[in-house]
């Protein structure tokens, strides 16, 4: 039950830096730099503090990598990630993982109708529940490198193929 409302917590910075946003809306526009690279430094150490916690399964933490240049919805990975993770791992992820849904929350605000926002949190919550569903059936480590793989790449910002729901 713990870990069910950790999950929940986690997703729910989304929706904060959503709320945030519209309270801050003469921010946004300068201090768009900053969120931008708040969100990718988010995104490296959620993957590094993966790789820590695994360490093993590097062929995994490649398909990762390849995986996140062809699709870069970090929620996704994200899903894969948190119910994998050990108790004490679990709350330093889905600490880092609220943190980060603050500042793509605001990004998604700041340049979005409020239509594409409720769109884009539906997929994103789709998404997340789908992955969490996914490692119900498939209860590996590897996963984890796997996501980790492609969160660095998401990070990073190299697309060569993207699919509509990147």
């Amino acid at each position: 039950m713990v870990n069910v409302l950790v999950l929940i917590l986690s997703f729910l910075g989304l929706l904060a830096g959503v709320i945030v946003s519209s309270f801050a809306k003469e921010e946004l526009k300068p201090g768009k730099k900053y969120f931008l690279l708040l969100e990718k430094v988010l995104l490296l150490a959620i993957s590094f503090t993966i790789i820590y916690y695994v360490g093993e399964f590097f062929l995994f933490l490649a398909l990762g990598v390849l995986a996140g240049f062809i699709f870069r919805k970090a929620y996704f990975y994200f899903g894969l990630a948190l119910p994998l993770a050990s108790e004490t791992f679990l709350l330093l992820l889905s600490s880092l993982v609220f943190i980060f849904g603050l500042p793509h929350g605001t990004l998604l605000a700041s340049r979005s109708k409020i239509k594409d926002v409720k769109k884009e949190l539906i997929i994103s919550a789709n998404l997340f529940l789908a992955a969490i569903l996914i490692t119900l059936f498939l209860d590996y480590s590897s996963l984890l490198m796997f996501a980790s793989g492609a969160l660095i790449t998401s990070s990073i910002g190299i697309k060569i193929w993207k699919l509509p729901l990147s």
